[in-house]
């Protein structure tokens, strides 16, 4: 195709990227809510986040190959008129027949599996969508990444208020709307780029050989997939038992979960100014360094100052180091690769998080949640002293002025 100089299409991949983020949250807040007031089992309410984060993990897996079959534009545009139609099953189920968690366990599912095609067929073009935009591609991706997590931050009070000022049902087609906008909004904006076929192995296999002759990808997968897995289990397990133990309770958590996600979004803010001014060896070391303060000090105090000094560091680094890895993901993979590339790494990152959930939350049964904190940590900490050690001194962030 021949490529206008235009944001029209930046533009709509980050709005479309806002509202099914809007839309994942909200959806947890709401159906999360109704499983556990129509059953008052919090078991019915893990197994329906098992079932969604195991079909994610499918999707994940399996978005490199669609790809490469399919082509970006096609996998992305079905992929998110098919959450659109899992969102209105979802509001029909609710209206017509009531909470029944098994049928929101399998649509949610559905809606889950077809987020990580989504994502990837959409992000794999970011650095030709940046180009004819005329913007950096490390921009873009801070951008992209700032949408989400103020679109996090509101998500699950938008959701609360919904349901207290309407009801599930209300919220469950609100949010179906969102995701026909979101379809919608894709549709029309994502550009038809030519699709260039590869002769070598492609999908998941070929993300995964990138990372093999890639040091640099595959450190960076390693750091920000166990980032990635200790942020949620701090937040979803250790955390919450932490407070559990000391007297603490729902509005503390929220603090801290408010500092960290504003944190992010000021990480996400400087991330392109560290990528053009810092190594890739000191920011990844930093970033660990701070992640690590953070962990310390919850380890030792969860006073609400504690916990919003807490929160505050551990979102600024992840937010600052994700566009960092994304953008070197989307430059250093061979462009006809690069959506098994991303693939790979989102689904290394979703196997690490599944694995240390069952991990950490064993630990914090048997051990205590102080002592999962310190060896968390201890983890946090050699894996700064690594990330010195892996990247090399010399190591400088690619340019993103022409990708």
């Amino acid at each position: 195709m021949r490529l206008a100089r235009s944001r029209y299409a930046l533009v709509g991949v980050l709005v479309q990227s806002g509202l099914m983020r809007f839309s994942d949250k909200a959806s947890a807040v709401v159906f999360g809510w109704a499983v556990v007031v129509a059953t008052g089992s919090a078991a019915w309410t893990g197994l329906v986040v098992a079932a969604v984060i195991g079909s994610a993990l499918l999707g994940m897996l399996l978005a490199g190959r669609l790809i490469a079959s399919a082509g970006h534009r096609m996998v992305a545009i079905i992929g998110t008129w098919s959450n659109a139609a899992a969102a209105i099953a979802l509001a029909t189920l609710v209206s017509l027949i009531g909470i029944d968690p098994v049928w929101i366990a399998l649509i949610a599912s559905f809606g889950a599996f077809c987020d990580g095609p989504i994502a990837v067929a959409t992000e794999a073009r970011y650095p030709e969508i940046a180009r004819i935009a005329r913007r950096d591609i490390i921009s873009v991706n801070a951008t992209d990444d700032t949408i989400d997590l103020v679109a996090g931050l509101v998500a699950p009070v938008a959701a609360a208020s919904l349901i207290a000022m309407f009801s599930v049902v209300a919220a469950a087609w609100a949010l179906a709307g969102l995701s026909i906008a979101a379809a919608i909004v894709l549709t029309v904006s994502l550009p038809r780029f030519r699709e260039r076929r590869s002769t070598r192995v492609d999908g998941l296999s070929g993300g995964l050989l990138v990372l093999r002759r890639d040091p640099i990808l595959l450190g960076l997968t390693m750091i920000i997939s166990g980032v990635a897995a200790t942020l949620t289990v701090v937040e979803f397990v250790v955390l919450p038992a932490r407070l559990l133990a000391t007297g603490g309770g729902s509005g503390d958590l929220a603090a801290f979960l408010a500092a960290s996600a504003c944190g992010g979004i000021l990480g996400a803010t400087i991330s392109p100014k560290l990528h053009r001014r810092a190594s890739l060896r000191l920011t990844m070391t930093a970033c660990l360094g701070l992640i690590a303060i953070a962990l310390t000090i919850l380890t030792f105090s969860t006073g609400l100052g504690a916990l919003i000094a807490a929160g505050g560091l551990l979102g600024l680094p992840t937010g600052a180091m994700t566009p960092l890895a994304a953008t070197h993901l989307q430059i250093r993979a061979p462009k006809a690769l690069r959506a098994g590339t991303i693939a790979a790494t989102g689904a290394s990152a979703l196997m690490l998080v599944a694995m240390m959930l069952l991990i950490v939350g064993w630990a914090v049964d048997q051990f205590g949640s102080t002592t999962s904190l310190a060896w968390l940590t201890t983890a946090v900490s050699i894996a700064s002293i690594v990330a010195w050690a892996l990247f090399p001194a010399l190591e400088t962030n690619p340019s993103t002025a022409e990708v």
